[in-house]
């Protein structure tokens, strides 16, 4: 099975579960949903789902944690966006000497791509917030 087919099954299970949609923003954005897990405790009987994704793994028991937290990762992967776009202004001159301009102009337009994205999808979670208080 291709990488993009199981991210896609890993997305229909997370979106069977907490009943969001999203998949169009996901797509591009940088963040990858890797395997989708269910975690049972067996010594109190709690039960989890684990998300990993390329960024970290979150945890929830619900529609409303998955929206927290899902939402706290967008706000982390913003950060690190941000500091991969200051980093490439900073050492630009290092990236054109190794990289050449295409390399320069790619890795702006990549970070400006997945910032668009993952911009859009925070505004799609704020409004999943919203419906749940």
């Amino acid at each position: 099975m291709n990488e993009e087919k199981h991210d896609e099954i890993v997305y229909e299970k997370v979106s069977q579960i907490t009943g969001l949609k999203f998949k169009s923003l996901l797509k591009n954005s940088g963040i990858e949903f890797e395997e989708i897990y269910y975690v049972k405790n067996m010594v109190n009987d709690n039960e989890t789902f684990r998300l990993q994704t390329n960024e970290k793994a979150i945890f929830f028991k619900n529609k409303t944690d998955f929206i927290v937290n899902f939402h706290n990762l967008i706000l982390d992967s913003l950060s690190k966006l941000n500091k991969s776009f200051e980093e490439l202004q900073r050492d630009n001159r290092d990236y054109l000497i190794f990289g050449g301009e295409k390399h320069v102009f790619y890795k702006h337009e990549e970070i400006a791509t997945q910032t668009e994205k993952q911009t859009k999808l925070l505004e799609k979670f704020k409004y999943f917030y919203s419906k749940i208080l």
